[in-house]
């Protein structure tokens, strides 16, 4: 069974009031700009905010400026882990969810351009890799696009790869 994504306006009066319940202050823009840019998914909404309260001291404001910041330091906490699921992957399982990552949503896996663009040998190897990929969750299609589930991990594959 699928859930909606919680409203924007709930979620916003809610990260607001927990900040002012324990004397922080938080940007309302920037509470829906994390909200947005995670699609309104509550656990990385969640890990995001939780990363910029802990950024911001008693009585101050937290901004746009230290979205930056929470990012960067969720992906170093994530960053062993990310280590183990690629050494875990067998190469051409790799080698599409770095493809996947670095194009954010992905469409025509299997065309002859994103082939030759991410040097993949073939559009049968394409589809056999990205089936474990879409069962264990790391991937997920919509209406013919592809993504790699967790955003912090397919930042730090932009990044790193």
């Amino acid at each position: 069974m699928g859930l909606e994504p919680i409203p924007v306006k709930a979620y916003t009066d809610f990260a607001i009031r927990m900040f002012e319940e324990c004397g922080k202050h938080v940007e309302i823009a920037l509470v829906e700009k994390v909200y947005y840019q995670f699609e309104g998914c509550t656990w990385f909404v969640q890990m995001m905010m939780n990363e910029l309260f802990a950024l911001t001291a008693h009585d101050e404001l937290c901004g746009i400026d230290k979205l930056q910041m929470a990012w960067d330091n969720i992906i170093r906490t994530q960053e062993e882990s990310y280590k183990d699921l690629l050494s875990r992957l067998a190469p051409k399982q790799k080698l599409i969810l770095q493809a996947i990552a670095k194009e954010g949503e992905a469409s025509g896996i299997t065309s002859s351009a994103f082939i030759k663009k991410y040097n993949l040998s073939s559009t049968s190897s394409v589809q056999s890799a990205v089936k474990p990929l879409l069962k264990s969750g790391w991937v997920t299609q919509e209406r013919g696009s592809y993504r790699v589930y967790d955003y912090f991990l397919a930042e730090w594959l932009r990044k790193v790869y």
